[in-house]
């Protein structure tokens, strides 16, 4: 099989981190912050060394910060409702991800918050700025936005949307779930307040993992309460992180997972990673765009300014038929939506869906001609 899905969830992953979380079931089994034994203490460890490991790769100071989440959709999730929950509104990008959209939806049919959205033009950094400028009001708390579309691969600009939210005292939230492991992000020197992403995508984790991050001055409030090995005698959730916010056992062989695949990212070159990557997404698109039954929506991929994630069609054809035609060929996209309803809106491609090839660190030249080749063949 031929993957490339890589923005769903990132295959095959580095031998490291397979080793890793393998050892951990086999070796350090025990329940972290539930007893004194050393299997428990050194699952402990290893969690703690997850935290360290993420903070120093996103620029934090205290790995306390660090919440480890079940993916991405819960950490957004955490801090739409910290941040929403007592009014205002919030602006959004027209390429968010149904993670941002349905919380903000709930919380306004509740008659709670209300939320607006933002034209994005990843073409000129000062338009999409001056979109979301123009949105702020008096009421505006919180300003949040993918980092790249998850439909077109495009990069948002990110830093000028943060400058704006430091001037105006805006929290500015960054769903990094298409950028983590591949673009450098600081939050400090990007201004970011709090950091949502997945731990198994592009940081090459276990499903089952996510990141939460946010900065002391943000009160972040849980979604489920209970255990956390901590003031066992009190009633009430703890009230200090990670414990506020992580209550149950927590996933060992995931953060183990999550510390192993930042390793390999430091080890091969985040910037090597994404020079390849590029690199692939260069040659596909070059040759689709020769094919007269293919469209392709992403724009002409540039440094800086995509990740490897392309979508295209075959005229004539849905999403669905192409990419169940590229499955029986061994070929592993997705077809559809991809729970991006405002970017397919913006594409007017909400009726035939598209086709999303994303690629990885592990894919090669001579897979993407042969994704060509086969594309040919509809």
């Amino acid at each position: 099989m031929l993957y490339f899905d890589n923005a769903a969830t990132s295959y095959p992953k580095p031998a490291e981190v397979s080793n890793a979380i393998y050892s951990c079931i086999t070796k350090f089994g025990g329940n972290p912050g539930r007893s004194g034994h050393k299997m428990s203490i050194n699952a402990a460890k290893i969690v703690y060394n997850m935290r360290e490991n993420v903070a120093s790769f996103f620029g934090i100071d205290d790995c306390e910060q660090v919440i480890l989440t079940k993916n991405c959709t819960e950490s957004l999730n955490i801090a739409i409702f910290s941040v929403m929950k007592h009014g205002g509104n919030a602006i959004i990008s027209n390429f968010e991800h149904n993670s941002v959209i349905r919380p903000l939806e709930y919380l306004k049919k509740s008659g709670i918050c209300d939320y607006k959205i933002a034209n994005v033009s990843f073409e000129n950094p000062e338009i999409t700025a001056y979109e979301f400028k123009k949105l702020i009001d008096l009421n505006t708390k919180m300003i949040i936005c993918t980092h790249a579309s998850n439909v077109t691969g495009k990069i948002a600009p990110i830093k000028e949307i943060s400058e704006i939210c430091r001037q105006k005292n805006i929290i500015f939230c960054l769903d990094a779930s298409q950028t983590a492991g591949i673009i450098p992000i600081n939050m400090q020197s990007d201004n970011i307040d709090v950091l949502c992403c997945p731990g198994h995508k592009a940081l090459f984790g276990p499903t089952g993992t996510g990141l939460l991050i946010a900065n002391k001055k943000i009160k972040l409030s849980p979604i489920i309460f209970g255990g956390t090995g901590s003031l066992s005698t009190s009633y009430e959730q703890p009230d200090f992180l990670p414990d506020l916010l992580e209550s149950g056992t927590v996933n060992v062989p995931g953060a183990a997972g999550i510390s192993a695949g930042i390793s390999f990212i430091n080890r091969v070159g985040i910037q090597n990673i994404y020079s390849h990557e590029l690199k692939l997404l260069k040659r596909f698109y070059g040759k689709a765009i020769k094919k007269p039954k293919i469209i392709v929506y992403s724009g002409v991929p540039e440094e800086n300014k995509n990740v490897a994630t392309i979508s295209f069609g075959v005229k004539g054809k849905t999403s669905t038929e192409i990419s169940q035609y590229l499955d029986r060929k061994n070929i592993a996209v997705r077809g559809g939506l991809h729970c991006s309803p405002l970017a397919h809106k913006f594409l007017d491609t909400t009726n035939t869906g598209t086709v999303r090839a994303s690629f990885s660190i592990f894919n090669t030249e001579k897979e993407i001609d042969y994704l060509c080749n086969v594309l040919d063949s509809i």
